[in-house]
């Protein structure tokens, strides 16, 4: 409780109202005048902390709750709030330290029971994050979070009904806890049950916290599959840079089904990919033009089952750039077929990254393999695993002269197309090899992304690539030693 006078308290709940409107930099103002009053108010501290979080402004947040618990260490909801920053800097045992510093303070504290499992669950320790929901939920049985969390638990360990369990429950508490809703879509996707799946996905654009489907305030019609003749639609990309690859095709497709204008807005790297006269390429930084009607482009799938009952098939949009094509042949000249391109590491801001990427050292056993050439396909993160690589003088890296420009993939496309193999985790390169039609082995974890589906080593979505599964839950190696048989096999080494 924080004691003030007549004039700081209007001051107080002045603060408190603009900070709920969302009216951040006045609230800040607001706040930092009470503190110029008294700066040992804890409580202020703590919610100019929670303000810079949502502004995205980490350091500040972190330092406004330190502040807050070195004036009261008893400060249990600002320890809960340090822990989340640490989460987030993917600092583990640090926010691990803080719930559990939260928790000893007030061992009823539902949420910080939920947030230490989820930091459980990030260093691996499986069954002290279940522990650790389930303790939240014997708390607060109405609280959706732990159930959500469960659920996803589950299903990344294969446990797939379990997971469908939880999904439902944390729903019937609140069936507009979209976050859950687009997880439940998601293993129904998994699971090929495409009706239900493509229906629940949908709720990802209506997550609070999802700023790609918040921010633009557009005036026009949200599509829903009405006739598009003499119509202008505007298709927002999302996600990663492999998404935007793989369900491009189901942007051709609405061109050729209907005489429409297509506005297609996209990341400014990847416009390159599409240049043609079909379509208006616009980046995300341009003013979007008028248009009839908006549709993501993660839902077109959903449509055009509804009309066709079945998923898009291959469609190679991407193409030759003859210049550079020759470029990497010449560069390859001196290197003797068959030439194998690798790649082991996704983008690591992707939450689900630590269960598709590959450490390096996984892919030692196809070193051993004679008569093949293996070509380093990794840019940015992930390269500096090269350095303590047990191989590493038996990797061609020529990640220095790759994709240096304004436009992403412009080198690693022409080298693709100079492989005879592409060997890679589920990243963007799966795509790209992919829609090109090289051969391409997809290295999948245990409980993959839905796209892959379950228990098919072929895949719906391109002619020329196979799926490696995992068969035990973060086992790399059975996957690797099945790859490195298959080599020899496919090249009669």
């Amino acid at each position: 409780m924080i004691n003030f006078n007549k004039s700081q308290e209007k001051l107080f709940q002045e603060a408190l109202e603009k900070h709920k409107n969302r009216e951040y930099h006045d609230a800040l103002n607001l706040y930092q005048k009470l503190l110029i009053i008294n700066p040992n108010l804890a409580a202020i501290h703590n919610n100019i902390g929670l303000i810079y979080n949502e502004l995205n402004n980490t350091k500040l947040a972190l330092q406004s709750f330190l502040k807050a618990v070195n004036i009261n260490e008893y400060f249990v909801e600002a320890h809960n709030n340090i822990g989340i920053i640490y989460e987030k800097l993917s600092k583990y045992n640090k926010a691990i330290f803080h719930y559990q510093k939260a928790i000893k303070i007030n061992p009823n504290f539902s949420k910080a029971y939920n947030n230490l499992g989820s930091s459980f669950d990030e260093i691996g320790e499986k069954n002290k994050a279940i522990n650790s929901y389930y303790k939240s939920i014997e708390l607060d049985p109405n609280s959706v979070e732990p159930y959500n969390n469960l659920g996803s638990i589950y299903r990344y360990s294969g446990e797939y009904e379990k997971a469908i369990s939880y999904y439902k429950k944390a729903i019937k508490i609140n069936q507009s806890y979209f976050k859950t809703r687009k997880n439940l879509g998601l293993v129904y996707l998994l699971l090929s049950k495409f009706n239900e799946g493509f229906e629940e996905f949908e709720c990802r654009i209506m997550e609070s916290n999802k700023k790609e489907y918040c921010e633009l305030r557009l005036s026009s019609l949200l599509w829903k599959g009405e006739n598009l003749n003499g119509k202008v639609i505007l298709i927002l990309s999302e996600q990663g840079l492999g998404d935007i690859i793989q369900f491009a095709r189901y942007v051709y497709e609405l061109q050729e089904r209907y005489d429409v204008k297509i506005i297609f807005r996209t990341h400014n790297k990847l416009i390159h990919l599409f240049k043609n006269d079909k379509f208006q390429i616009i980046s995300e930084k341009e003013k979007i033009p008028i248009h009839d009607y908006y549709v993501y482009l993660m839902s077109l799938p959903k449509f055009f089952f509804q009309r066709e009952q079945q998923l898009l098939k291959q469609y190679n949009f991407i193409n030759k750039n003859n210049a550079i094509f020759f470029k990497w042949k010449n560069i390859f000249s001196q290197i003797k077929t068959p030439r194998i391109g690798i790649n082991w590491q996704g983008d690591n801001n992707f939450k689900g990254d630590k269960i598709r990427s590959i450490p390096l050292i996984h892919f030692e056993p196809l070193f051993n393999v004679r008569g093949v050439e293996y070509i380093n396909l990794q840019k940015g993160f992930g390269l500096e695993q090269i350095d303590n690589f047990k191989y590493k003088k038996k990797i061609h890296n020529f990640s220095s002269l790759m994709d240096s420009g304004k436009n992403s993939f412009e080198d690693t496309i022409e080298i693709i197309r100079n492989l005879d193999l592409v060997i890679t985790s589920c990243t963007a390169i799966a795509h790209l090899s992919s829609t090109i039609g090289v051969k391409t082995w997809i290295l999948l974890s245990y409980s993959p992304d839905w796209r892959w589906f379950l228990n098919n080593d072929s895949t719906p979505w391109y002619k020329n690539t196979r799926l490696y599964r995992q068969k035990k839950e973060g086992d790399w190696s059975q996957i690797l030693d099945e790859v490195k048989n298959s080599l020899i096999k496919e090249f009669s080494i």
